[in-house]
């Protein structure tokens, strides 16, 4: 069976399906890529054609996950503010700080300086969660504002980009913008991108993005190509997106719909695998190569396994909800057995007695 996937089509499981699809493939190239990166640790070095192969979808990975995440924006702004807050902090900011400490610990760097960092300036590959964090807080501040000062946002964010500090939440923040009002205008942003004459353009700008990046051009996270992502992004959504049964896109599907565990457990793992690798003494790349990506990809299914076993291992990934009222409404005078508590009931006498056995009887 293949499913049709539309951009203004009503179902949430169909929508669903097509961006659990595109936020698995970026996953993927957030750890091809930072298996690549483990290739030069231990002061070593990567063959080129990696880096060229991995340039490919460098430009795409990182605003692809940005724009998924702008598009389920409208519903959480639909909340009130201690449900926003509450839900931000336990699935993104705990996430967030949990992980960063581990990798802090796992490198050998817990002291004050990469600490704080953590805070005010990620370094980690956790600075994807701290910029979402940092994106809904903003979008939640601008929720009434009009359509033109988003778009105002967007300009200014890109000029901020240029200024060489911190040039990731600049960049990406337009891309947040775009998929929140792309999930309000389905029907423009699908006709824009299956327009005959426009998607042929879409589809030539985005082959010479990835040709260019591979001739290594520097288009990652630069302000003068954010336009060209762009198109590639419109290509892969706008466009229509066909998700068949088939072994790949249910594996994407499932990567996507975890993308949280997979995103946290990658990395940690693959320090695990590059240590194990230069214990055993494999030097050659290409044997190196495909054991970070197996073990990047297995630690995230691994995970997603045991948190589906035991629950509550899921505190690794998303801090449990405080117990609704109806839990805690009792006080420990009122769970104590009965036996203990009978000295603090009145004996009923006269009419009130009868009625309460009147009442106990029809029990």
């Amino acid at each position: 069976m293949t499913v049709r996937v539309d951009a203004e089509a009503p179902s949430t499981t169909t929508r669903a399906l097509w961006m659990d699809v595109l936020r698995g493939a970026a996953i993927f190239a957030v750890i091809v890529h930072h298996a690549v990166e483990a290739l030069t640790w231990f002061d070593r070095s990567a063959p080129p054609i990696l880096w060229q192969l991995n340039n490919i979808l460098s430009p795409f990975r990182m605003p692809m996950l940005i724009f998924l995440s702008g598009m389920l924006l409208g519903r959480s702004l639909q909340k009130p503010l201690r449900r926003f807050a509450s839900g931000k902090l336990r699935r993104i900011a705990w996430p967030y700080v949990v992980w960063s400490l581990i990798t802090v610990g796992m490198v050998g760097q817990l002291a004050p300086g990469p600490l704080v960092r953590i805070a005010v300036q990620p370094e980690l590959y956790t600075w994807y969660l701290w910029c979402l964090l940092l994106f809904y807080t903003v979008a939640f501040v601008l929720k009434k504002a009009p359509l033109w000062v988003l778009a105002s946002s967007c300009v200014v964010a890109l000029g901020l980009a240029t200024t060489g500090f911190n040039v990731r939440p600049f960049y990406l923040w337009p891309f947040f913008i775009i998929g929140y009002w792309a999930a309000l205008n389905p029907g423009i942003w699908r006709a824009i991108g299956r327009n005959r004459f426009v998607l042929p353009l879409l589809i030539l700008i985005t082959i010479g993005t990835s040709v260019a990046s591979f001739l290594g051009i520097d288009i990652r996270f630069h302000p003068a190509y954010a336009l060209l992502v762009l198109c590639a992004i419109c290509v892969a959504t706008a466009s229509g997106f066909t998700v068949g049964d088939g072994r790949l896109a249910r594996t994407l599907v499932f990567v996507g719909s975890n993308s949280l565990i997979f995103y946290c457990i990658h990395y940690p793992v693959m320090i695990g695998a590059v240590l194990a690798v230069n214990a055993a003494g494999i030097r050659t790349a290409w044997v190196a190569f495909p054991i970070y990506i197996v073990a990047g990809t297995l630690g995230g299914f691994a995970a997603t396994w045991m948190v589906r076993r035991w629950p509550k291992t899921r505190v690794a990934f998303e801090l449990p909800p405080r117990r609704s009222a109806n839990k805690v409404s009792k006080s420990w005078w009122e769970r104590l057995p009965r036996i203990f508590r009978r000295g603090n009931r009145r004996k009923a006498s006269g009419p009130r007695r009868a009625l309460s056995r009147a009442a106990g009887s029809t029990r």
